[in-house]
């Protein structure tokens, strides 16, 4: 294995590069999961809702390569409004990965075939941190 680097390191993902919002709405959920990605090298803006999101991306000129949204939100706020939301700050085709703690099929139906990326609660590190890295990598493949 490369030295310091492990099995990402040979498969070229540097998670460094990666800037990743989080939209959570429960605030343990949202540090944990900010936590995780930072410990992976990734530069991580948490938000509770559509509005807290808008704020934060203006407020840092954050400029996300993957949002992270919890289907669910406080108040009857979806995942699909807060994105609505902060779209025009997002550039276009951004990859977002939604979360859901409902049956995959009702939410999978509720969020379109324009968003294929969804994972169930409570989401397994490992699968979050491969899904991310192939996201992240398709989209270098794009640019290039």
């Amino acid at each position: 294995a490369a030295a310091g680097g492990g099995a990402d390191a040979l498969l070229g993902w540097k998670p460094k590069d990666g800037h990743v919002l989080i939209i959570e709405d429960d605030p343990l959920a949202l540090k944990a999961m900010v936590a995780q990605l930072e410990i992976w090298g990734m530069r991580v803006a948490g938000a509770q809702s559509g509005s807290d999101a808008a704020a934060s991306l203006a407020r840092a000129g954050f400029s996300p390569d993957i949002v992270i949204t919890d289907y669910h939100l406080h108040g009857g706020e979806t995942g699909m409004m807060a994105l609505a939301q902060i779209a025009p700050m997002l550039r276009e085709n951004i990859p977002v990965i939604f979360l859901t703690g409902d049956t995959l099929g009702d939410v999978r139906h509720k969020i379109g075939p324009d968003h294929m990326h969804l994972l169930q609660k409570p989401v397994a590190p490992g699968k979050l941190r491969v899904l991310i890295r192939n996201l992240l990598a398709g989209q270098d493949q794009s640019r290039g």
